[in-house]
Formats: C-alpha cells, sequence, structure tokens
C-alpha cells in the first residue's frame, strides 16, 4: 500500500504565489498526496476562490479567523494532517516533480531516518540558479553527523522549511517550537527530529527556495532576524526534547551545541555586515550589532568590523572636506604674504 504524504500549504497575504504553488504539487509524480491550504491572513473567500480555479483535484482548506504567528499556524497544519509523511511547503518555493516519490522512498527504506532532506537550489524569481547544495550526499548520515556537516557548510545546505518527515513523530516532538518571529523554527525541528536518529539525504531530487525582497530573512530589519536567532539560543537551552537528549548524550550535545551556537553568529555577522549594512544608516546598523546575546567571537569580529568602518569613514570626511581645507590654506597663505613688514620695522629711534 502506497503511503499517504501530506503536503501543507500556510498562505499568509502573497495570494500571487498560490497559482504557482498548486502547480507544483500537481507536478508531483506521487499518487497519493493530501493536499491542505491553510489561511492565515484573513483573506476571506480569495484563497479558496484561487485554489478552485487552479487546484482540480479534491484538497483541503482551513482558515484562522484571526492571525496567529508563524509557528502556531504551521502547527496547526500538522495537526489536520492525516498522512503517514508530511511536506510544509511555502507558496514561493518550487519542488522537483520527482520530489515526495524520491524522499518517500528514502524513510521506506531507513526506518531508522527521521527525516528525508532533498538537495537544494536558492533562486532568484526569474528562477535563475544563485546557489546550490552539493550534487553528491551520502544517502544516510547518523543525525550527529549531519548537524556537523550542516554546521560547517559541507554539503551547503541553506533551508530546512520543505523536507519530509513522519506525520507523528512531528506530533509527538512538540511540533514547531514557539518562535514569534517564525525564523528558525523548521532549523529547531530539524533538531528535535534527527538527533539521536538518523537523516536520509538524496541526490536525486531538488527543493528550490525562491529569494524574493518579501522573502522572511531579507525582508525583516537586522533587529528581528536577531530575534529569531536569540530564541533558537534559548531553545537549544530550553527545549524538553533536546534536554532529554542531552542528558542521556552530554558530549554529543556539547559538540551539536558549540557547533550551532557558531553557526548562528557566523550567520547573523555575515548579513549584519553585508545585505544590512547597505539598508541602515550608519548608526542604526552600528547600533543593531549589540543585539545579539554576548558571544565573544561575534563580538570581536563586530568590533574590528566597526573599528575598520569608523576609520573608512572618517576618511571619507576628510577626502569630502579636503577641497575646503585645501581652500582655507590656499587663502590663510595668499593673506600672510600679501602683509607688509614695513609696519613691523622698529623705528630708528627705538635701536639705541
Amino acid at each position: 500500500m502506497i503511503p499517504l504524504v501530506t503536503i501543507g500549504i500556510p498562505i499568509y497575504k502573497r495570494l500571487e504565489f498560490i497559482p504557482q504553488a498548486l502547480r507544483v504539487v500537481l507536478a508531483q509524480d506521487y499518487p497519493e498526496i493530501e493536499c491542505i491550504v491553510s489561511d492565515n491572513g484573513m483573506n476571506g473567500s480569495k484563497v479558496p476562490d484561487l485554489v478552485a480555479r487552479h487546484y482540480p483535484r479534491p484538497y483541503r482548506f482551513r482558515q484562522n479567523p484571526e492571525t496567529v504567528i508563524v509557528s502556531e499556524h504551521f502547527n496547526q497544519i500538522v495537526q489536520e494532517a492525516t498522512g503517514k509523511y508530511f511536506i510544509l511547503f511555502q507558496d514561493d518555493d518550487d519542488m522537483s516533480p520527482n520530489f515526495v516519490s524520491d524522499l518517500v522512498a528514502l524513510l521506506e527504506r531507513h526506518p531508522s531516518a527521521a527525516v528525508a532532506v532533498s538537495k537544494q537550489e536558492a533562486v532568484d524569481p526569474g528562477g535563475r540558479v544563485l546557489r546550490k547544495s552539493v550534487d553528491v550526499v551520502p544517502e544516510i548520515l547518523s543525525g550527529e553527523d549531519f548537524v556537523t556537516a550542516w554546521c560547517q557548510g559541507l554539503y551547503k545546505f541553506e533551508t530546512f522549511a520543505t523536507i519530509l518527515s513522519r506525520t507523528d513523530e512531528i506530533k509527538a516532538c512538540g511540533g514547531y517550537p514557539f518562535f514569534p518571529t517564525g525564523n528558525g523554527i523548521d532549523d529547531a525541528l530539524l533538531l528535535k527530529l534527527c538527533l539521536g536518529r538518523a537523516v536520509a539525504l538524496s541526490s536525486g531530487c531538488v527543493f528550490r527556495k525562491r529569494t524574493y525582497e518579501s522573502s522572511l530573512g531579507f525582508s525583516c530589519n537586522y533587529r528581528a532576524l536577531v530575534q529569531g536567532s536569540r530564541r533558537l539560543l534559548t531553545f537549544l537551552d530550553s527545549d524538553s526534547v533536546l534536554l532529554q537528549y542531552a542528558r542521556s548524550h552530554p558530549d554529543q550535545y556539547r559538540e551539536v551545541k558549540r557547533l550551532i551556537v557558531k553557526m548562528i553568529w557566523q550567520t547573523n555577522f555575515d548579513r549584519w555586515n553585508t545585505m544590512y549594512r547597505e539598508r541602515e544608516s550608519p548608526a542604526e546598523w552600528a547600533r543593531s550589532a549589540f543585539a545579539m546575546p554576548f558571544i565573544p567571537d561575534y563580538y570581536r569580529r563586530v568590533m574590528s568590523t566597526l573599528g575598520y568602518a569608523l576609520k573608512a569613514s572618517a576618511l571619507d570626511k576628510t577626502k569630502r572636506l579636503f577641497p575646503w581645507v585645501h581652500r582655507i590654506y590656499r587663502s590663510l597663505k595668499h593673506t600672510v604674504s600679501s602683509v607688509s613688514y614695513t609696519h613691523l620695522t622698529l623705528p630708528t629711534s627705538d635701536l639705541v
């Protein structure tokens, strides 16, 4: 019997992407798919009208009377899923037609694996590939080895928003954790699922993450991004599933946590020093760096960068002021040279 797979599509305000998302689901070569479309943007009848026009197969629709935070919305979809496997699919992304079938085959082949992950591509709105993960990966890794490879960038994974896992295991571990901004909840869920288990990796299917100005992490300011990072750091010390793992595997968790913390501060520093440096005023950009909790390595990088930026700013201001300084200097020089020295000559009578 072919297991049922639930694909949940969360909707907020970007209704223009709904037809594209539905086309991706329709293009899957896997025969047993339950599609749940969930409206969290109080859009009235607009969403079901769009789905009815672009999705000819049976589907389930749910709608929140009021907008809830992202993690609560995602968990609502999980709770309504009836499939053996679950995929959360953001409306602006893409999956290869064999995405579902390939990942289901992996988890059916590897019962010890809690998660199946595909190859990844980051693409622009036109579909042009900007970055991609490596083409060849091991088919199975322990959860700890996978997290190590992820944190060290060995396979160049960028997101775990769309992966395949067992629905009952997501529910059993408490689902998506409470993160007010939603940033980082996919990473957090992955950690809860895979530590102490295994991760299956596919070289045969692709998840494409589209990068728009409205994409989470690119549309928010740096302080909002840091809120998600702070919550993820707190999560590492407070989540009951992770704490249980830490008690039974203290050395492994200590190393996993060290790697994750390093990845978090490096990611935040890189975005602060590139993307948000161009968006914010110099003063706000400098202040925003100190929104992160105290991590010595992070702040060493920040202080070094701020020192260099201040020097560069001072040099730039000096260059802009130089024409004025040069004109003042020339004016003073001309004034001094034109002064007659005769009036400085003492009278002869005073030289006695």
